[in-house]
């Protein structure tokens, strides 16, 4: 699993991360404190064999894009 932080424009307090996962059993093991409004999770091999993307959202629940 890797983890990618991003910042927006100039302000510290906005912060998104990207994380890429090898399996969907691995997007439980993401910590709380990465899950920020906007963060970006890519899991290459999801539960249906194929590319899954999520994106959190503001209570950090990944939603299926």
């Amino acid at each position: 699993m890797a983890h990618i932080m991003n910042k927006r424009g100039n302000l510290e307090n906005v912060m998104t991360y990207e994380h890429i996962c090898d399996t969907a059993a691995d997007v439980p093991n993401i910590p709380q404190q990465y899950k920020t409004l906007g963060s970006i999770c890519v899991v290459l091999q999801g539960e249906s064999g194929g590319l899954e993307v999520y994106m959190a959202n503001s209570q950090g629940e990944w939603i299926a894009l």
